[in-house]
């Protein structure tokens, strides 16, 4: 803020004729100059001085009011006499403001808030009174309306109601009362195209329906000298055969016995056969074994036969 002093103040040369007086009569003794200390007040130069040298000087001066950097608006900020606090323009805290309050960073309010506009375009004031006066946590009763072939009503205590339609083939829905016919037509129905009744199919299922089920089987196994018979505790029996070419089967207790005496047998008996070999000019040919004799055959006498093998000189 800019503080100005008026020039009879500080420079002599400018002072009125009225003034000079009381100038003159407040100089020196010796009729020199004198400066503003000089006159009737109780400041110092030195305080004088800081009232226009950008010092603070909170002692010396108060003011109700701050002008513009440029004078305009000569309010910039104004108090008047209850302390209250007029901006004729916007105020930034922390920043340069773009609207009339503009601040950068949190605000913490001790009181309330009253808004008399919009905050972001939102009458917040009448949206909250309105909520207000909403009923809260009440109870929806829900009741059967009206009733027709096809549809029924739901009936909302404090809501809207809503209609149930018949089911088709693509939504489910309610039963009509023409399907609801057509249910109990089928269910006593006796005959069928032909006219006749379905009396073999009820005395059926009733026959089922007296059986006993998931019961217990017992196998039992009979023998006899041909064949065994499988019996069941609570079914039918069955018998299988003897094995024959075509079909498998039991071993009958002749097949045992023939089996048996076949086993009984010596097999692949060993009969003293001569062997025979046939050496040629081979005199050290090997002898065959497992032979009592052997045959030789051949232009020399083998080396390797032993008594009671013979030799055909085929020379």
């Amino acid at each position: 803020m800019e503080l100005n002093i008026p020039k009879h103040v500080v420079e002599h040369a400018a002072l009125k004729t009225a003034d000079k007086k009381y100038v003159d009569d407040n100089a020196g003794s010796d009729g020199s100059d004198h400066d503003i200390v000089d006159h009737d007040t109780d400041t110092t130069g030195a305080e004088l001085t800081s009232l226009v040298d950008n010092s603070m000087a909170d002692a010396l001066h108060r003011h109700s009011e701050l002008s513009a950097s440029d004078g305009t608006p000569d309010q910039a900020v104004f108090v008047d006499v209850n302390g209250n606090v007029t901006i004729d323009g916007a105020l930034g805290i922390g920043k340069a403001p773009a609207v009339p309050l503009d601040v950068n960073g949190n605000v913490t309010i001790d009181g309330n808030i009253i808004v008399t506009g919009t905050v972001d375009g939102i009458d917040i004031a009448t949206d909250v009174a309105a909520n207000t006066l909403k009923d809260t946590n009440v109870t929806t009763n829900l009741s059967l309306g009206a009733v027709d072939a096809t549809t029924m009503v739901v009936a909302s205590s404090d809501g809207t109601d809503v209609t149930l339609i018949e089911a088709d083939t693509t939504d489910a829905g309610l039963l009509g009362s023409d399907k609801w016919d057509e249910i109990v037509a089928n269910s006593v129905h006796t005959a069928d195209v032909t006219g006749a009744d379905h009396s073999d199919i009820v005395t059926a299922v009733g026959l089922n329906t007296a059986k006993d089920t998931n019961v217990t089987t017992n196998i039992t196994v009979a023998e006899a000298p041909t064949n065994v018979e499988i019996q069941s505790s609570d079914g039918s029996n069955d018998t299988i055969a003897a094995v024959d070419v075509t079909n498998a089967g039991v071993m009958t207790t002749t097949m045992y016995d023939e089996h048996v005496v076949n086993t009984a047998k010596d097999t692949y008996v060993k009969t003293n056969i001569k062997g025979h070999v046939a050496h040629g000019a081979t005199a050290a040919t090997a002898r065959a074994t497992g032979f009592t004799s052997v045959e030789w055959v051949g232009s020399v006498e083998p080396t390797n036969a032993v008594n009671g093998d013979t030799w055909i000189d085929t020379t």
